[in-house]
């Protein structure tokens, strides 16, 4: 090392792109005189050795030297940060400067690494323990493993709470109690039994004015909460504007006023989707303008009525598919407006499926997007989709979205960023998969693994084709679902299956704009937070989508639907196997039929057309025959057992060069298979060839 750098003060700066540091020389105060490099080294040894240095207790100055870490302007705390100190700033600089600082006596880094090694960013768990945690969106799907991962590998966190509404005669208190009591809570149930000390109901209804918080309960939410994940939404495609406005953007904007009388909040973590700027085709990290003012369009809302307001979504919601979609981007500009004073990010997961890893691999508890598809297919139900094989599935596992959220969080608590964080939650441009490829697996695995009592054999035809669409509804779904319907009914039972029929065709028609065209995200923050995080959380906290193997993430997807959602065993198995054999036979039965009637029909009377028409017959009754004389026949035993076709298949044996022991074919017809297949072909042959004689 030069001695002139010796004693200058050393500025780490982020890498742009690759999350290290570099070391820039900054002019600054100069050594003490007297002391060398191994003296000023061997004090700054001394003086660690005393205590273990912990985050934010890093020495301002070490042996005369000045150490200073800058942060990019991204990582820099806002002036007037919403809510709580925190000491992520000085823990950041801290990680920093340890691992820029170089050997002070000019030997290189391995002193240096091992300075660096005792100064750490706090884990993801340490940074949790003693938070006190507000969760909207606890009873739906993200939320339950939200709060299911939040509770096991965060141990130490102080309190859950969790707003939740009363629904169908149920209190809060009812509610949560029946979310906890679930199979998704067995494996936190056995490591953490007491951990419904810490998850607290609170009644609050998100589409009332200020929450409908009693003010006991915003009092204690005011003075404790530290942490925010607002994961309420409501994700039906086909809500009503009015509705999804009140759900998606009220209640959004009510949460983020109370958040800023909150007195130690460090974090507001919102979830949106990857899908709120589906307009475009290319979508980065960052918040995009809105396609209209949510304060006008709530004021204009207001007024307006039901009829009104549905003649003019379609034209307000332009080339978005839905209102989800379009109040999601709608929310996210109010959380940039209204939550500028707070520490806030943002996590957009894309088409959120089962999960990956944990709790368990393929747990799902609902039929909304692909499950719904999954078990349709699954059942024989869904024959054919609007889609093209080519587009890309970006499915996100849902433990990736809840690690990303967990992760996110405290990036955000422990660094306060100047700016809003995005978080693309993604998998098309990292690990890319396409639904001709998910039709694939999906298919294999209900065959190898069927669902019971299912319709028809899975099989699904993907096209991008309007009229080729059109015609496979007609064939491969209405016209099967109407011959059903009428069977019902002769055998006095409800029709049912056109109704299921209609309301599966409703549900392709809002998933069809997902399933054919495809986007690109920028996953920069995603890298980047990955990258943030210590070998054990990246274990822990696994959001590195690139490990996913997706043909057994869509089979554990598919038995997660089986056992979850249908609540099928697996010893039923054997039943459901035997059953899809038996609807193999009934189809390639159906078509057999059907080419023949065609052929009976349609084609000309010639000879030649009459001699394959004969043919067809004897093969027909070949086959009839050989299952009826076959060793398992009722018949057939008793043949053997009067021992009257005894000379019949004798002779039939020594004409076709045959061996037949009737010994053991008396003695053992059902064990004996290969004389008993002699056998019974010996009888088929001659009946045939009767048959044919008789035709001509």
């Amino acid at each position: 090392m030069e001695a002139g750098w010796g004693g200058g003060r050393w500025r780490g700066r982020s890498a742009e792109g690759a999350g290290g540091w570099a070391l820039l020389p900054v002019r600054g105060r100069e050594r003490p005189e007297g002391q060398s490099g191994r003296a000023v080294e061997k004090r700054r040894r001394a003086s660690q050795s005393q205590r273990e240095v912990r985050v934010g207790e890093v020495d301002a100055s070490v042996g005369g030297s000045q150490w200073a870490c800058h942060y990019p302007s991204a990582l820099q705390q806002p002036a007037g940060g919403g809510g709580g100190a925190s000491e992520g700033s000085a823990a950041a600089a801290a990680a920093a400067a340890a691992a820029a600082e170089p050997s002070l006596d000019g030997r290189g880094g391995s002193e240096a690494r091992a300075s660096a090694s005792r100064i750490r960013m706090v884990s993801i768990p340490e940074y949790y323990e003693g938070k006190n945690v507000l969760l909207t969106g606890a009873t739906g799907f993200l939320g339950k493993v939200l709060l299911e991962k939040l509770l096991r590998s965060c141990p130490k966190v102080n309190s859950v709470y969790v707003l939740v509404r009363q629904k169908a005669g149920q209190t809060p208190q009812e509610r949560v109690e029946e979310v906890i009591s679930g199979k998704l809570f067995d494996r936190l149930r056995d490591e953490n039994p007491d951990f419904r000390e810490k998850v607290i109901a609170i009644n609050s209804e998100l589409t009332q004015p200020k929450l409908a918080l009693s003010e006991e309960d915003k009092e204690i939410i005011i003075d404790s909460i530290n942490i925010i994940f607002h994961c309420a939404a409501t994700v039906r495609f086909n809500e009503n504007l009015r509705d999804a406005v009140q759900l998606n953007v009220i209640a959004t904007r009510q949460l983020i006023l109370l958040a800023q009388q909150m007195k130690n909040l460090e974090v507001f973590m919102h979830v949106s989707t990857a899908y709120a700027y589906c307009n475009r085709k290319h979508i980065d990290e960052v918040v995009y303008p809105p396609p209209v003012d949510p304060k006008k369009l709530i004021d204009s809302l207001e007024w307006m009525d039901d009829g009104l307001v549905n003649d003019i979504t379609p034209k307000l919601i332009g080339d978005r598919p839905n209102t989800y979609i379009y109040t999601k981007a709608l929310a996210e500009y109010v959380v940039q407006q209204e939550g500028a004073k707070l520490n806030v990010a943002i996590v957009r997961p894309s088409i959120v499926g089962a999960s990956w890893k944990e709790p368990f691999p393929g747990w799902i508890d609902n039929f909304n997007g692909p499950s719904g598809l999954f078990i349709a297919a699954g059942k024989g139900i869904l024959r054919t989709m609007r889609a093209s094989n080519n587009a890309l599935a970006d499915l996100v596992p849902v433990d990736v979205v809840v690690n990303t959220s967990l992760a996110a969080a405290w990036y955000s608590g422990v660094n306060r960023p100047r700016n809003i964080m995005v978080y693309n939650c993604t998998t098309g441009s990292t690990n890319p998969f396409h639904w001709g490829e998910v039709e694939y697996h999906v298919i294999s695995t209900f065959k190898r693994n069927p669902l019971e009592q299912a319709f028809r054999r899975p099989n699904v035809n993907l096209t991008s084709n309007h009229l080729l669409y059109h015609y496979w509804i007609a064939v491969s779904h209405k016209a099967p679902a109407f011959l059903y319907d009428i069977y019902l009914r002769m055998t006095g039972r409800s029709p049912r299956m056109m109704k299921t029929i209609t309301r599966l065709h409703k549900a392709m028609v809002f998933l069809e704009y997902f399933t054919s065209n495809s986007w690109v995200w920028n996953t920069d923050n995603v890298n980047m937070l990955m990258n943030q995080l210590n070998p054990e959380d990246k274990k822990t906290f696994n959001i590195d989508v690139r490990q996913l193997h997706w043909a057994e993430y869509i089979e554990n997807y598919c038995m997660g639907t089986k056992k979850y959602v249908l609540n099928e065993e697996m010893s039923g198995l054997p039943a459901a196997r035997k059953h899809l054999n038996k609807l193999r036979n009934i189809r390639y039965g159906f078509n057999t039929i059907l080419v023949i009637l065609i052929w009976r029909i349609f084609i000309a009377r010639s000879q030649m057309a009459r001699n394959i028409w004969y043919f067809v017959q004897v093969i027909i009754k070949v086959i009839t025959l050989r299952t009826i004389l076959s060793p398992e026949s009722f018949f057939t035993k008793i043949l053997i057992r009067r021992n009257w076709a005894a000379r019949v298949a004798q002779q039939f044996s020594a004409t076709f060069g045959l061996e037949c022991d009737l010994g053991d074919l008396r003695s053992s017809p059902a064990s004996g298979s290969l004389h008993g297949a002699c056998f019974s072909l010996c009888l088929c042959l001659c009946l045939s060839l009767s048959v044919c004689l008789i035709n001509k």
